[in-house]
This record gives C-alpha cells, structure tokens and sequence, in this order.
C-alpha cells in the first residue's frame, strides 16, 4: 500500500514574511531596515488600479512574483492649525517632510527585488524613465560573499 501524500499546509500556517521599513524625504525613499520574520505572509493583490501604490517583488529577470496594492507611504503634507480657532485646519505641502513606513511581503526565494510603484497622478514633476512609475528598488537578496540574514522570531501585534 502507497504512503499517504502529505496533504498541503493550511493557509492560515506561518511562513516568512520580509517586514521592510524605508524613510521618505521629499521625494526620496530609503530603505532603512530590512528583517525576515515568522509570520503568515501577505496574499498578493495582483488586480491593477493606476490610481494606487503598489509592493512588487520581481525575479533578476524582472519578472513579478508578488504584487499587491498598498497605502500611500508618501504624503507630501502637513496638517496645519491657525490661531484662530474658529477657522479650519489646513492641508500644507511640505517638500521636506520626513516619514517612515513599513511593507510586509512573502519571503520568496526567487525574488531579489523589491519595486515600489507610485500612481501615475502623484508623480507630478518627478524626474523618472517615460511610461515608469518605479519610486524605488531594493535588492533583498545579499551579494554571494555576506552571510544569509537570520530568521527573526514570530511577529507580535
């Protein structure tokens, strides 16, 4: 009699996720910090809205293995009080506001870059490549002579 085969692991198993943090000033995005952790990673969302941000992650061939929309991590703008309390808060632009966020993606093997894509329509006056929405890339995968990056313990939230 043939041995069972193993039956899939459930969805909702834990896995690896890469939770990367970048920093924003102006229009310049920096990563900052990069970690693998325990955790069940995100499903991707690979529908397309040109009015949204988008996390990819793409093989050295540049082909996408992983997509999904994600929140504006750019927000150009400060809210701003008056004196006055009897007039309403203002929206300001502010070209050299700094922030941080994070993305959280599946810790794929195959992928060795990370794409954030800008909507077309937040770009504005943004000098890059005609017909790109690329805001930045990061390698994920470390240079054959550094050590692989050490598992982290489970996510906590």
């Amino acid at each position: 009699m043939a041995a069972p085969s193993p039956s899939p692991a459930p969805p909702d198993s834990p896995g690896y996720a890469r939770r990367l943090t970048f920093r924003t000033r102006g229009s310049t995005v920096e990563l900052i910090s990069s970690e693998r952790v325990e955790m069940i990673p995100p499903a991707p969302d690979p529908q397309r809205d040109p009015e949204s941000f988008r996390v990819e992650l793409r093989t050295d061939d540049d082909a996408t293995v992983f997509s999904s929309r994600i929140n504006s991590p750019v927000e150009p703008e400060r809210e701003v009080f008056s004196a006055d309390p009897a007039q309403p808060m203002r929206y300001v632009v502010d070209p050299q506001k700094e922030d941080a966020f994070q993305v959280i993606v599946p810790d794929l093997e195959e992928a060795s870059d990370l794409v954030l894509d800008a909507p077309q329509s937040m770009l504005g006056d943004a000098t890059l490549a005609p017909g790109s929405t690329e805001i930045a890339r990061v390698r994920l995968r470390p240079e054959a002579d550094e050590p692989p990056p050490s598992p982290r313990r489970k996510s906590r939230k």
